[in-house]
């Protein structure tokens, strides 16, 4: 009976009974063979059971379907090692070529739930510069007196409007500063009326003629001249005139 060989890795099997000068070689053979094998020179084919063997006395627990899902990944060792405890297809995977090998399963879960294009969700969104809003858009109200590029809200516009109201005596006050003079069909003191001021009857009985600093009878202010009686004569006459109340502010 002539030498047999095993049926994967063809390692000779010496025939029994003969080859009696050849068996130490014939065995050495296959040693070296087997050490081959042992060492990765040589490419093997184990068949191996999930949770049977180890790599690196860590039980390997994927079951072949799992492993094969890797099947055509370009990653790199600390690439895939982030992917402990995935489902994704290699397909899926692979589109994590290139990702840093610091990356974690817990910086990757950011993304978990996400249904639809990050960029596309994004593409809503309004930009930075020059944004246009839709709605009723809200900002935190700044503190009253805030005099910053901050955006100013409707409650803090309110307030600023509501806090500096002119009132009526303030406008009255600029309207009529003192020394004005005020007129008047009635006798009630325009302190009264404007709420502002010290005013004091002026000019009565008297018509008020504008400064003329050409001519001399009116080139004084305050000046009072003229007189109540008009001659009586050819051609004298008084003009039509309407008594009213003169009022002067004096503080």
């Amino acid at each position: 009976m002539a030498d047999t060989t095993t049926t994967t890795f063809s390692l000779v099997k010496p025939e029994v009974g003969a080859s009696e000068s050849s068996w130490g070689g014939k065995i050495n053979t296959t040693l070296d063979t087997l050490d081959n094998l042992l060492d990765g020179t040589t490419a093997i084919k184990p068949n191996l059971t999930a949770n049977l063997w180890e790599v690196g006395g860590v039980a390997v627990t994927s079951t072949a379907a799992e492993l094969n899902a890797l099947d055509g990944i370009t990653s790199t060792v600390a690439e895939l090692n982030i992917l402990d405890g995935v489902t994704s297809t290699a397909a899926e995977l692979n589109v994590l070529d290139g990702i840093p090998g610091t990356l974690t399963a817990t910086e990757l879960g950011y993304v978990d739930g996400v249904t639809s294009s990050i960029q596309t969700q994004l593409g809503t969104k309004s930009p930075t510069a020059s944004p246009t809003f839709t709605g009723t858009p809200a900002a935190p109200t700044a503190t009253e007196g805030t005099n910053t590029t901050q955006v100013a809200t409707t409650a803090f516009v309110t307030t600023a409007v509501s806090n500096s109201a002119v009132t009526a005596a303030e406008v009255n006050a600029l309207t009529y500063p003192v020394g004005s003079i005020y007129t008047s069909v009635v006798s009630t003191n325009p302190n009264t009326l404007l709420g502002v001021g010290t005013w004091v009857a002026f000019a009565a009985g008297r018509v008020m003629a504008g400064f003329d600093s050409e001519d001399e009878a009116y080139n004084v202010n305050g000046f009072e001249g003229g007189s109540e009686t008009v001659s009586s004569g050819t051609g004298a006459t008084v003009a039509p005139y309407i008594v009213i109340y003169i009022w002067k502010r004096t503080a």
